[in-house]
């Protein structure tokens, strides 16, 4: 297993990766455009982890610094790749890149019902707020979770 911090020129290996995993964990079925990631890399409150296992890269985690916090709002791991602790390994990136930083906690926000949720609660995040919302057009609830760092 190999991560790394992303970078700028990345962006594509980033999309293929988002691509490969599908919508699964996305707040809308979006399909991720190369420009908008590019633009992403480029912003000074952004950044990314890419890493990868021995047949290349397997997953990403996305962040953006919003105050004294950060805000993970994309980890996504390959589907052949799941259930050998890649994930665990973005987010612990994340993490330590958000006290590197001196910042506070890390967030995440995702439609309550996804699986995914029982992943970051098993690594010490807590519900901080969770309320309806309408994304996409479809009526959702979704849950914001926080790990103090």
């Amino acid at each position: 297993m190999r991560l790394r911090r992303a970078t700028e020129h990345d962006a594509h290996a980033i999309q293929e990766l988002l691509v490969r995993c599908g919508p699964e964990g996305a707040l809308a079925a979006v399909e991720p455009m190369l420009g908008d990631i590019e633009v992403f890399l480029r912003s000074e409150s952004a950044g990314a982890f890419i890493i990868a296992d021995p047949n290349g890269n397997a997953g990403v985690a996305m962040f953006d610094r919003q105050g004294d916090v950060l805000w993970l709002f994309r980890v996504a791991v390959v589907p052949a790749a799941r259930s050998r602790g890649l994930g665990k390994a973005l987010v612990n990136a994340v993490e330590a890149a958000a006290r590197g930083m001196g910042l506070s906690a890390v967030f995440v926000q995702m439609p309550a019902q996804l699986e995914s949720r029982q992943f970051f609660e098993a690594l010490g995040y807590r519900t901080d707020l969770e309320e309806p919302d309408v994304v996409g057009g479809q009526a959702i609830t979704l849950v914001d979770l926080v790990k103090l760092v």
